[in-house]
């Protein structure tokens, strides 16, 4: 059976369905051109028309608006003003874009974190920051993932508060982006690399240039994933029902030669699609959600299946009723998150309701600009000679309930749905959005849009009264009522069943686990001693007093007296430092400490062994459904749900412990300028040590080269002592000759006789001497003299 696009004259395509062969989008990845005479899925063709590395939209046709310049709400007048200036801007950078090259079909759009940023990133990142310190501070690194990130922006905006904020929280911080586009990799890297407010941000961040769905590495640390605005282009199946039976069938596409679409319905599921069915089932607890619910929605509400088969009997009706659009992908995804992110958190925004969709249940909107105007269409299945696959945008509204429920069927893990604007609230500062006459841009676009978290640890009412948890209690603002939908188990409880054997124990094991979890007093805020946690004035004026009096000034003394003085000033302020730490308030607020840790962590085991434990039932319910193919066991559910109950209250005992080991931390807090100014002191007294070394190191090597122009001159006397004594002798010599002549070699010229008297003052060598006569001594000069 096959449903044409036009009910007007439909061309039979059922020889060419049968003949040509069925591929998949992973199949296409390395075409580069648009595939013909083929047969496909309605998810592989909405995933090729969007993400194919060659011709799909968001690789090669999508660009993304940036502003520039934030946005100065706070100089608007009203909302109108904002709108005015928006589309000044909008004008200003599609103009710079056809500059460089004019093009009639660009596909340009806005982001939330476009439009406030970089208040939008802030507000995420408070949420961030804040549940980390609470539950996995110091014990695990910050650990971001964000898949289809843009232009990078939310990123740097995360990063920069952060790192401007809380310095501790990012030395410990990695952020690593997720993107399948290689076009939108490329420009992250340059908005990293080449961007000043990303200074010092490269090494922090990684960016995989892949799909979510191709990942492989498991990831066992506890992490945040951010999916902002990304499921609403996951590809979906499309199901249509035969009125007559019910029975589902599946929507495919047909590629002609020519590159026409056509739709076929078939009654054979594939695996993905017929899974999806049934989790859904299993995991419904609203018949909102069930499978039965869109059916009968899809067929009406007529009485019965009578009058259906009579409307089937008149002329020209329907054969089949109008779609169904299921997020396959979405639950693929889901699988991949438990599969290799067991210890994450999610955090996902997305649209709700879209307008101007097509028709069914769930159904896209598919539009795509031509000459700067948005131009919606009534079918995802637009071919003609000048548009193509990969130039229309599809994107479908989420439906939270759902998604809510089959995440929770799948990984196990508490979940709670917030409006944009209620999380907004809660986590921006919303002084820094606002107009001159007090409209709000930040909370009054995406009306439509809600947003999904995992495990809210902070987001309890009775938590608003912290200074991290509320920024807009901090900035003065009003404090947000908590209309969030938190998990069903209250109402489970209200079910008058019976409790099972295997129900008692999980009970009673849960109560117990709870309870040594909540071992940490009675609930509310702990006021400290102030008798036993602070230092009084007296004694602080003790402390400095003789801190003043261990820094004599010792520059007066000898070198090595320096040296003693100083080892001895240093061994006090030791002293002092020890005395000031080892008090009885420090050890009573250290040991105040040690306990609240003590009971954080052991508050914090027994919620992963909860969860644990709750997962484990979550899987046990879907494989008794996936083996029995109908229904699911209502006690598992029930159990389940009791299990998620017990969990919240654990989880309300693990915040009181966490609020105590602040307030302990924060009276740890007024010791530190005391200690802080004692270390100073210590550092400088290390540094006249250091000073002094030095001068005591010059002192020792002037003194050494002094003694070793001594030992020269020694030497230089004994060798004129020894010269002296031979010139003596030599004297003696020649006072016992009457005559003595000296005869020059050179010339054989003999001098006058030599005057004896003046002998003393002769220095020199004489030559060889010999004795001629007794009377006379002859005295021959070498001719170099």
């Amino acid at each position: 059976m096959w449903q044409p696009r036009s009910d007007y004259l439909p061309e039979d395509k059922t020889e060419e369905f049968k003949r040509y062969p069925t591929v998949t989008s992973d199949m296409l990845r390395a075409r580069r051109e648009r595939p013909r005479r083929v047969k496909m899925l309605m998810r592989d063709f909405i995933e090729d028309s969007l993400y194919n590395p060659n011709y799909g939209y968001f690789t090669k046709q999508a660009v993304i608006f940036s502003p520039g310049k934030p946005f100065e709400f706070n100089r608007m007048r009203d909302e109108p003003d904002f709108y005015k200036l928006l589309g000044e801007r909008y004008t200003s950078f599609e103009d710079k874009l056809d500059e460089k090259q004019l093009d009639e079909t660009r596909q340009l759009w806005h982001t939330p974190t476009e439009l406030f940023r970089p208040y939008y990133g802030e507000t995420i990142a408070r949420y961030l920051v804040t549940n980390y310190k609470l539950s996995l501070y110091p014990y695990h690194d910050l650990l971001i993932y964000e898949m289809g990130a843009g232009n990078g922006t939310l990123m740097l905006n995360i990063l920069d508060y952060i790192r401007d904020t809380d310095p501790e929280v990012y030395a410990r911080t990695k952020f690593k982006v997720i993107e399948v586009s290689d076009t939108l990799a490329h420009l992250q890297n340059k908005q990293l690399a080449h961007s000043l407010n990303a200074e010092g941000h490269l090494a922090k961040v990684e960016i995989i240039n892949q799909s979510i769905f191709d990942w492989t590495t498991y990831v066992s640390s506890p992490c945040f994933f951010l999916a902002l605005e990304v499921f609403d282009n996951f590809a979906h199946d499309c199901l249509r029902f035969d009125p007559t039976t019910e029975v589902p069938l599946q929507g495919s596409v047909l590629v002609d030669a020519h590159g026409d679409f056509f739709e076929f319905y078939t009654r054979a599921l594939d695996p993905v699609a017929a899974r999806f069915l049934r989790v859904r089932r299993a995991a419904a607890t609203s018949p909102k959600h069930s499978s039965s619910s869109a059916t009968r929605h899809l067929l009406g509400s007529s009485s019965g299946g009578v009058r259906r088969h009579l409307r089937s009997l008149l002329p020209l009706a329907p054969n089949l009723t109008h779609p169904e659009w299921i997020p396959t992908r979405l639950m693929q995804f889901f699988d991949v998150l438990n599969e290799y992110f067991p210890a994450h958190r999610l955090v996902t925004s997305d649209f709700r309701a879209l307008p101007d969709a097509v028709e069914g249940v769930n159904a896209p909107v598919v539009q795509t600009r031509y000459r700067r105007r948005m131009v919606p269409v009534s079918t995802p299945l637009v071919s003609s000679a000048q548009v193509q696959q990969g130039y229309f945008d599809i994107l479908f509204p989420t439906d939270f309930g759902m998604m809510e429920e089959m995440y929770r069927a799948i990984t196990g893990k508490l979940t709670r749905v917030l409006t944009h604007e209620e999380f907004v609230k809660r986590w921006a500062y919303v002084e820094d959005t606002q107009t001159r006459n007090g409209e709000n841009p930040l909370l009054s676009w995406y009306k439509n849009a809600s947003v999904m978290i995992t495990n809210p640890v902070t987001d309890s009412p009775d938590l608003t009264n912290l200074s991290i948890m509320s920024p807009t209690k901090k900035r003065g603002a009003t404090k947000s009522k908590d209309g969030g939908r938190r998990s069903s188990a209250p109402a489970a409880r209200r079910q008058p069943k019976q409790t099972t054997r295997k129900q008692g124990d999980l009970a009673s094991r849960v109560t117990k686990k709870a309870g040594k979890a909540g071992r940490a007093g009675p609930t509310g805020r702990t006021v400290p001693n102030q008798q036993s946690t602070t230092v009084d004035s007296q004694h602080k004026q003790e402390i400095l007093s003789k801190v003043r009096r261990l820094a004599p000034r010792v520059s007066h003394l000898d070198p090595s007296a320096k040296i003693k003085a100083l080892s001895r000033l240093n061994m006090q302020i030791e002293e002092v430092l020890a005395q000031t730490t080892g008090s009885v308030a420090w050890a009573h607020l250290s040991e105040r400490m040690k306990q609240s840790q003590q009971l954080v962590a052991t508050g914090r085991a027994a919620l992963e062994s909860l969860e644990k434990e709750s997962r484990e039932i979550t899987k046990s319910a879907l494989c008794y459904v996936l083996d029995e193919g109908v229904g699911g066991p209502r006690d598992v559910v029930w159990l389940l749900r009791d299990a998620q109950s017990e969990i919240e209250e654990c989880e309300g005992r693990l915040k009181e412990s966490g609020l105590k080991l602040m307030n302990v931390e924060a009276e740890m807090k007024k010791f530190q300028p005391q200690i802080a100014g004692l270390r100073r002191n210590v550092e400088i007294e290390k540094v006249r040590v250091q000073e002094l070394e030095l001068e005591l190191r010059a002192e020792k090597e002037e003194r050494m080269k002094l003694e070793n122009e001594n030992e020269k001159l020694r030497q230089k006397l004994d060798l004129t002592m020894a010269e002296s004594k031979k010139f003596e002798d030599v004297v003696k010599i020649l006072q016992n000759f009457k005559d003595v002549r000296v005869i020059n070699s050179k010339s054989s010229k003999e001098t006058p006789p030599i005057n004896f008297d003046l002998l003393g003052n002769c220095e020199g060598d004489y030559g060889q001497a010999h004795a001629r006569s007794s009377t006379t001594l002859l005295i021959f000069l070498p001719s170099s003299k």
